[in-house]
């Protein structure tokens, strides 16, 4: 008696049976309207001051199912980016806090213009012409 050994199934054969197992049940649910072919939304949560994480993407979720109603009401449905606002203080005010009734103390720093420079004399002038080259160079006394 002889029998048909079997041929070892190799590792290659094994995933893609399985990937075909697993895109045959896919296909069934997405058919059964229990899965989704798209991705899931991406919904931001800016917490405000004192608020958690949690009630921030809470706050998120009711306006997005606001515009969307038939949307999952659960916050594990959606992929979430957690937006945080670091607000450190000004290292220099602008000029409408620099004098402020809270800051007493303020002092201006706002560096000074220089000086305009004093009109040309006479002297300046003869010296760009000669430098020109349009006058031949004059003794000025």
């Amino acid at each position: 008696m002889t029998e048909n050994p079997q041929a070892p199934i190799s590792d290659t054969d094994k995933l893609a049976s399985v990937l075909a197992e697993l895109e045959r049940e896919r296909q069934k649910r997405v058919d059964a309207g229990q899965w989704s072919k798209g991705v899931r939304p991406v919904l931001m949560a800016v917490p405000q001051a004192g608020e958690t994480l949690e009630i921030a993407q809470q706050r998120a979720l009711y306006a997005y199912l606001a515009d969307h109603p038939d949307a999952p009401k659960a916050v594990a449905a959606y992929d979430w980016m957690e937006l945080e606002v670091i607000d450190p203080k000004p290292a220099v005010e602008p000029p409408g806090m620099q004098y402020a009734p809270d800051h007493a103390d303020a002092l201006d720093v706002t560096p000074r213009r220089p000086p305009p420079s004093p009109p040309p004399t006479r002297r300046d002038h003869c010296r760009r012409r000669r430098v020109l080259g349009r006058f031949p160079p004059t003794r000025l006394a």
